[in-house]
């Protein structure tokens, strides 16, 4: 795992957004933080990123899942109550958040003998607990690829070799395969 780092890949480039579409995209966003907080508290909330909300979004999106849209006051938005939108995604999405935060900490402590994510993994450890009783197949699979990740990066792998196995992991967090298999039949 190493060198990769798990999030921030996704960035919303407002500028290049639709005012409509920016304040949706921020809706799911905030939808999101609202189920992290539901389902793991604050520790939840602290572990929000775009790339969950990007795969809520993408999600909500191919499956046509029902959207719960809600006026809400939070704890970092207190005086003006904000839109929210939320899906059956969202609480998958933060189930998934859990999961990749905790490994997250471990590849610290692995590749840098982090105190700092030694102490946070077990902060966060009764919540991934409680994600991969949820989703424990699922788990089992972002494992798998996030070892292979880190076989990769330790062996000096092509920037090819590391992207083919990340694209990998996504297809396990967003379960649509056709989706991340396409690109291996472009031509060269």
């Amino acid at each position: 795992m190493g060198e990769i780092v798990l999030f921030g890949y996704v960035q919303v480039r407002k500028p290049e957004l639709k005012i409509k579409d920016y304040d949706t995209y921020q809706a799911f966003y905030c939808g999101l933080c609202s189920t992290l907080w539901n389902n793991y508290g604050a520790l939840g909330s602290v572990t929000l990123t775009y790339d969950m909300t990007f795969l809520v979004v993408l999600l909500s999106s191919v499956y046509d899942l029902k959207e719960e849209r809600r006026d809400l006051r939070c704890i970092v938005h207190p005086a003006k109550k904000r839109k929210h939108i939320s899906t059956k995604a969202s609480d998958y999405a933060s189930h998934m958040n859990i999961i990749l935060t905790y490994y997250h900490f471990i590849d610290d402590v692995n590749d840098e003998g982090s105190k700092f994510a030694f102490a946070e993994s077990k902060i966060y450890t009764p919540a991934f607990k409680k994600a991969i009783k949820r989703y424990p197949k699922k788990a089992k699979q972002i494992e798998k690829c996030l070892t292979k990740l880190s076989a990769l990066e330790k062996k000096n792998a092509t920037i090819k070799e590391l992207s083919d196995c990340f694209g990998k992991l996504m297809m396990v967090l967003s379960g649509l395969r056709h989706l991340f298999l396409f690109h291996f039949h472009l031509p060269a």
